[in-house]
């Protein structure tokens, strides 16, 4: 079951093969040392806490910060913004082109990313900082990954 659900998610929407390991040995994600085994079942329902937290922010203009852990000693893994937070955030639970009321967490699980998916592995909590404007939301965010440099940000350059 786990095999099957992996195969599918190795491939590509070109059908090329996702760079993801074919078994579910040794997965890795940036920043952080090789885990010995990788149980999806436990990812799952690390998901679906995620996801639980995600249900209790506010649905209003702001950043959030996915983190490794609570406090200010935790890394920033992400900074993103949106205009409502809640619905932003819990899309990243949610298959492509799926209503919103949809809750299949291995589907979710199939349609991330490498990278999202990896970062949702090490993710553990969600923090906001609200703003009072979308415009407020997006400067913010700006300095925010400037400043912290978050490993799954693509770099924002003063060219």
């Amino acid at each position: 079951e786990k095999e099957a659900l992996w195969a599918q998610r190795r491939r590509g929407s070109d059908g090329e093969e996702a760079d993801i390991p074919g078994s579910l040995q040794q997965l890795s994600t940036p920043g952080s040392p090789p885990t010995p085994e990788f149980d999806l079942f436990d990812h799952l329902r690390h998901l679906v806490g995620l996801r639980e937290q995600a249900a209790d922010l506010p649905d209003s203009p702001g950043v959030y910060l996915w983190k490794d852990g609570p406090g200010k000693d935790a890394e920033v893994l992400y900074v993103g913004k949106a205009k409502d937070v809640r619905k932003r955030v819990k899309s990243y639970f949610r298959p492509p082109s799926t209503p919103a009321d949809a809750s299949s967490e291995a589907a979710a699980l199939a349609s991330l990313s490498p990278r999202l998916f990896a970062m949702l592995r090490r993710a553990r909590h969600i923090e906001v900082e609200r703003t009072g404007t979308e415009h407020e939301a997006l400067l913010l965010e700006a300095a925010l990954i400037k400043k912290l440099q978050p490993a799954y940000n693509v770099l924002l350059r003063d060219d």
